[in-house]
């Protein structure tokens, strides 16, 4: 997260206007997401990472997961009409 607000306000230094940072991290956030799709606990288990940034991954990839199911599950109710 420290990183993500650093990189935030380096954009912010730069000189970007509002709607044009917002796009960024809007382009960044679903870069992230597409990437957490495609991986799994045992792939970055089996990753030539150092400990910490493994358990950083492994976190990522598990919230990630919880909050695909939760959209599932209020997809699926309001398909239900609940």
């Amino acid at each position: 997260m420290e990183l993500a607000v650093r990189d935030y306000e380096a954009l912010q230094r730069s000189g970007g206007n509002a709607g044009w940072i917002s796009g960024v991290v809007l382009e960044k956030i679903k870069a992230r997401a597409k990437a957490l799709d495609r991986v799994t606990g045992d792939m970055i288990h089996k990753a030539r990472l150092a400990e910490d940034r493994k358990e950083q991954l492994y976190r990522a990839w598990r919230k990630h997961e919880e909050r695909r199911r939760q959209r599932e599950r209020e997809r699926g109710m309001r398909d239900l009409g609940l």
